[in-house]
């Protein structure tokens, strides 16, 4: 009885747990653009450190998922320019 009623809460804990968006790690590099928690759609853009090369690589880690679950991953090009008055292309 016990292990049946963990087994529901482990469910239905998972099956509430928020999508989150981390990069506060070393090299993580990512701006999120939206979250929709509903449809698990993810948009991102490249983060831009001033100075710091091409900002066209994108680490960040995701939490609330279980193992099986689709997400859906939008990247958009960084509309702000990365040196000078260059913006990168989006292709």
């Amino acid at each position: 009885m016990i292990q049946k009623l963990l087994v529901l809460l482990v469910l239905s804990l998972s099956a509430h747990a928020k999508i989150r968006v981390s990069t506060d790690f070393e090299r993580g590099n990512a701006e999120v653009v939206s979250l929709d928690q509903a449809t698990k759609t993810l948009r991102i853009t490249p983060k831009l450190y001033e100075g710091r090369g091409w900002p066209c690589w994108w680490y960040f880690r995701l939490d609330g998922f279980t193992s099986g679950e689709t997400l859906t991953l939008e990247v958009q090009a960084q509309t702000k320019p990365f040196s000078g008055d260059q913006v990168l292309a989006y292709s």
